[in-house]
This record gives C-alpha cells, structure tokens and sequence, in this order.
C-alpha cells in the first residue's frame, strides 16, 4: 500500500488559506478514514529586497523516521506563484514521519528545513508552514513592502507582534489586513487572532515623494493549530555514560489517568531521543537498553525520575519545548551463573461475546526479584512474545510484568537442584482482568508429550501414571474453559477433539487433586 499520495496542490492553495473547511472535509472523504492529510506550504522572498520569488522551485522529500527505517518513499517538485507561494497536500496513512523541504539560492546553495507530523485521535490534517528567505540578485520594484512577525514569550499562543521592515523613506501610510477581518494603521501592530486557523497576513505602504502617491503590498501565511505542539528530549544515562543503544517510549496521560503510547524512537549514538511534535499535556517517559547494547545486562528499564516502576515516575508537564528530561538508568543486582532457567511467553488475550483473540506480545517489561522487591535482571518478551532468564542459581524467584499504565503483581517460581527448569510459564495480559502467570511445570509432570503440536482436528496427550483420577481442561487465553473431561488414572493416552476450536493458543490443564500441570497448545 502507498504510504504517501499527492492531490492538485494549486487548486487546494487559495480555499486553505481563507481557512474554507470544505476543502478539508471533501479532501477527508477522498482520503479515507484510515489516512491523513498533510499541507505543506510557504513563501519563497527575496532576503535582500523583500519581494516574492515567482516561478522558483521547491522540492518536498520524505526523510523517513528513526524507527520504521523508511526513506525516499516522496520527492515532489513544485514552483511558486505570482506571490511566491507553494503548497504541497499529501495524503496518508502513516501517523507520524518529516520532511525535507528545500530550495536554492541564485548561486545554487542548497537551503532546507524539517518539517515533521504527528497524528494522534482527534486530528485528521496536520499543516506545517515552511518559508525560505533567499538571495537572489534583482530587485522589480522601486518600492517594496516587508515585515516579519514574531510571538513574545508569553501564555497566549494566538497573540502576534508586526513589525514593518520597509526600507522607504516619506512613507505616509501602512496598512495591515490581519486575514481574519480585523486591520491596522499603525507601524508595528499586535494583533490576537481569535482562534486556530490558517491566516493570510496583507500588509501594504504607501509612500509620496514630490507629489506622487506610490503603494506596494506583500502578504504571509500563519498557522495557529487546534493545539500547541511542541518537541521534547533528553538523554538517556547508564551509569556515567551514555546509552549506546535503545529506545524511548512516550505515555500520554488522559483526564482518566490512563496511559496511552504516543511514540517510540530510538536513541543516538550519545544516547539522545527526541519526540517531535508532542501537544500540551501530561507525559510519562521510559527509556530501555536494547539487547545488544552493552547496558543491557546491567541496567533496567526506567522512567523519568530515575524510577524502575511506572506508579513511581515523575509526570511530565509539557507546555513548551525543552530537551532536559534525562533519565539516569538504574542498575540490577545482578546474579551469579547458574543450572537454572524460567522461560515462557507473553500473550494478549480478549475475550468479548462475539470475539476472542490471542496473540504474542513484544518489549514487555518482566522483572526477575526477590520476595522483598530486590530486582536481579530484566528481560523483555522478543516479536514472538518469549522471554527467558536463563542461567540462573536454583532458588527461588518471583516474576514481575512492568506494564506502563496497568498494575500487576509478582508471581513466585521455585527452581530446584532436582527440578532446575520452568518453561513454557504464560504471561497473559487482558484487557479488564489483571495480569496472571501460569507456569506449566510442577515438581512431578503429569503430561509427557503433546501430539500433534500445533494441531487441527485432533490431539493426542501421553499421560502419566498416577494414584488418582485425572481431570483434562482446555482453557483459552482468558482462563475460560472451553472442554473439560475427566479420566481414570490407569489411562496414559487421551485423544482431545479440537475440530470445533478456532484458530489460536490455548492452555491444555491436567489436574489429579494434588498437582496441576499446564502446557500450550497450538490449534491451526
């Protein structure tokens, strides 16, 4: 699928700029309720003389993001009009990325600027303004209208200051249309714009030398967005130095004190994460070594504060652009080699009325630690969901899932000389139930062998002899029982019917009244 289409910019310049909403709403239809729209567009003037550069050329490049490694996916090439404008409506279906916009100067210098995007659920366009002051070496008119405007550092963001920049001598006249119907007579103006909106700024001087009335006007666009947005950073630390690998991940925090993903990007090689275009609001930052970064051993996921647990992080306040939140990672206690392992995987299970899913989940947190909350290592679940602390003492353990946002409990694991491995432990996650653990392994093994496994329309268990009875249980991912039997403990196959289960991971339960044994199984 395109990630990027273009629709006729010219056609689309005039309506944008009167801030005519049916232009975006037509082009909304177009774009479909999985894409986006983005506008870009600017003025291209004279540095020197301040006159608008007509007929130049801009061109508009994609330059990818740090995470999904994509470039070179939009190269556009436009010219600007009699005004010296270009626009550029690019349609959509990737939620955040940047641009290269650049231009050249008379003698060929490359001159160019990012722009980046952001769409989070109530924004369906994104407009980034983007003007080139160049110098070129003619001048048109003996009289030429300039200005610049600028924003104070102050709380209100649609308050804007003018200043007349027009080199002209005898000037009786200036004139200001603010392009929201207010105007002004004064030289250096202040205006508040009522509201967000795409502005069209016409400013014109008028000038009377020996009797003779001359005028000349130049216009420029402002954006003012739905929302302020700013950029946010820091560096991230492990130990003196900093991380060499990693990532950065951004929580916004809603009136309901949920805790919803806004971005993940990767550190620099100086340890360095930035996010671009972030609204006001209040965040939550964690940053997490890579496996194969030299800290990863070492070092734990930790939020902002220098905190391990997301309860204990510090919320970030974001009104403005600042790069200070540095994150300082908090070292393990670490453990000496060992016979033992504890390995599984980390589900996501639903279960509605009319829908259950399951599926592996990655790059959540699990916490290996004593009984009184000491953390020895860290590892995270990999693209399959599995995680694993191998190598480890034989003693006992609890296992501890970090999820940002929602609250868990540690689940304890014994590892014995006898019995020094736990595999196949399920983490599972549910959307309105609290995380829980399901190890499959207990100090006697009732289930020898799963086959087929993965399996379709039949499944054979080789059972253990025991003393007792046995009850068989398939379970989905929620822990809702799905079949249920019960055996005689003399039995040491069972042939389970599964042509009726859908598609997904289950939980296979034998349980004899003293040990209950659990192992997954896949039904294609």
């Amino acid at each position: 699928m395109n990630k990027y289409y273009t629709i006729n910019s010219f056609r689309l310049l005039k309506p944008i700029i009167l801030a005519v909403l049916t232009i975006i709403i037509s082009t909304t239809l177009l774009a479909g309720k999985d894409s986006h729209i983005i506008i870009i567009s600017g003025q291209v003037i004279n540095k020197e003389y301040g006159n608008p550069v007509e007929g130049h050329a801009v061109y508009v490049e994609d330059v990818g993001s740090d995470i999904s490694d994509r470039s070179g996916n939009y190269l556009s090439e436009l010219y600007t009009n009699n005004e010296g404008y270009y626009t550029d409506t690019i349609i959509t279906n990737l939620e955040k990325g940047s641009f290269k916009i650049s231009t050249h100067d008379y003698k060929g210098n490359l001159i160019d600027t990012i722009v980046h995007f952001r769409f989070l659920n109530y924004a369906a366009f994104n407009v980034n303004i983007a003007n080139f002051r160049i110098y070129m070496p003619y001048h048109t008119e003996k009289l030429q209208a300039k200005f610049r405007y600028y924003q104070k550092n102050s709380d209100n963001r649609f308050k804007f200051t003018f200043r007349d920049l027009t080199a002209a001598d005898s000037i009786i006249k200036w004139q200001w249309d603010f392009g929201d119907g207010d105007s002004s007579y004064v030289q250096h103006p202040v205006h508040t714009y009522k509201g967000p909106g795409v502005y069209k700024v016409k400013f014109t001087v008028t000038i009377k030398v020996n009797s003779k009335i001359e005028s000349n006007t130049i216009t420029s666009l402002i954006y003012i967005s739905d929302k302020s947005f700013f950029h946010m950073g820091g560096q991230a630390f492990s130990g003196y130095f900093p991380i060499d690998k990693g990532l950065a991940y951004l929580y916004i925090i809603d009136d309901k004190s949920n805790y919803i993903p806004v971005d993940t990007v990767k550190f620099d090689t100086l340890g360095y994460y930035i996010f671009y275009q972030i609204p006001e609001g209040k965040y939550c930052v964690k940053v997490q070594p890579d496996n194969s970064s030299a800290s990863f051993d070492e070092f734990l996921p930790t939020y902002y504060g220098d905190v391990i647990y997301w309860e204990d992080a510090q919320i970030i306040d974001f009104t403005a652009t600042n790069w200070d939140k540095d994150i300082y990672l908090i070292p393990n206690e670490g453990l000496k080699d060992g016979v033992g392992i504890l390995d599984g995987y980390v589900m996501y299970s639903e279960d509605g009325e009319n829908n259950f899913t399951n599926k592996t989940v990655e790059k959540v947190d699990l916490y290996l630690m004593s009984e009184d909350n000491n953390v020895y290592l860290s590892k995270y679940s990999n693209e399959t969901g599995f995680f694993d602390f191998s190598n480890i003492p034989v003693g006992t353990y609890w296992i501890y899932p970090e999820l940002t946002g929602i609250r868990t409990q540690k689940r304890q694991f014994t590892l014995t000389e006898d019995n020094p491995t736990l595999s196949d432990i399920q983490v599972i996650i549910g959307p309105d139930t609290p995380d829980f653990i399901i190890d499959n392994l207990d100090q006697q093994s009732l289930i020898s062998n799963i086959f087929p496994n993965p399996a379709k329309d039949f499944t054979t268990l080789n059972l253990s002899n025991t003393e007792h009875d046995l009850i068989i249980e398939l379970l989905d991912l929620s822990g809702k029982i799905i079949i249920e039997d019960n055996i005689t403990s003399t039995q040491t196959d069972y042939r389970l019917n599964i042509s009726d289960i859908k598609s997904g991971m289950y939980i296979i339960r034998v349980y004899n009244g003293k040990i209950n044994n659990s192992r997954t199984l896949i039904v294609n």
